[in-house]
């Protein structure tokens, strides 16, 4: 498992098909996360296992996104997690 800051960190949100950027905006009971799309104002509430940390292609490989935004809440992501159902 990998440690990442929840509120304000970059994750990417499993949507329909595909993973999009999504900032984290609020932590809710510890399941659900409220996230707003890089470049869209509406605002989405996904379970955890919707989310991932970023990932960032480099050299032929997928790397986890380093991210150090301050004082935020922090949360658990395992780094493996996949979508079942909504």
């Amino acid at each position: 498992m990998q440690k990442i800051k929840a509120i304000g960190y970059m994750v990417e949100v499993l949507d329909d098909i595909s993973w999009k950027v999504a900032t984290v905006l609020k932590v809710i009971g510890g399941s659900y996360y409220m996230v707003r799309f890089l470049g869209s104002y509406l605002e989405l509430k996904v379970h955890k296992s919707y989310l991932r940390a970023q990932q960032i292609w480099k050299d032929d490989q997928w790397f986890m996104a380093e991210k150090d935004l301050g004082k935020c809440e922090d949360a658990i992501f395992d780094k493996s997690t996949t979508l079942r159902s909504y």
